[in-house]
């Protein structure tokens, strides 16, 4: 048997995947995958396509990840063992199919979008801002606090008959 090649995405991740007969060590750019994925679950998540067909001692297998973060290099890993083990056996797909290892996660992050209320909203602060300060500019500010003053009997005016 000659190596696989495949391929494996997920999110911004890109995984190429090597496999060849041997005696199950897993190298992710040129590093161990206890090395490159320290988190227990990630390296789980790697290996669940060769737990799943019991050929986890089987198969040296080589990665080159770019892109994306851990959980989303871990998934495209995922992705590209499983394919090349259906290229290798396809008894193995059944397995793997029931198990969701060869389905492609087709999440994207969303583009941020351009959001009119936010700058609606900053408008309507100016236009508040423009209207106090004409209220003060104006004097109406300091006739309607008098007027309430006088209103509370708190300010006596001075043409009251007293």
């Amino acid at each position: 048997m000659e190596v696989v090649n495949t391929v494996g995405r997920r999110k911004a991740a890109v995984a190429r995947v090597f496999v060849k007969p041997g005696k199950g060590e897993i190298t992710i750019n040129r590093k161990s995958l206890e090395v490159y994925f320290p988190l227990d679950i990630l390296q789980f998540q790697v290996k669940q396509p060769l737990l799943a067909t019991n050929t986890a001692e089987n198969y040296d297998i080589t990665i080159n990840l770019d892109g994306g973060g851990i959980k989303g290099q871990a998934e495209a890993a995922r992705l590209g063992i499983a394919r090349a083990l259906c290229e290798i056996d396809a008894e193995f797909r059944p397995v793997l199919k029931k198990n969701g290892f060869l389905t492609r996660d087709p999440r994207e992050v969303e583009r941020p979008e351009h959001v009119v209320s936010s700058s609606s909203a900053s408008v309507n602060r100016t236009t508040e801002f423009r209207q106090a300060r004409f209220r003060l500019q104006t004097g109406k500010t300091t006739y309607i606090l008098l007027y309430r003053l006088l209103l509370t009997g708190c300010l006596i005016a001075e043409n009251s008959p007293d």
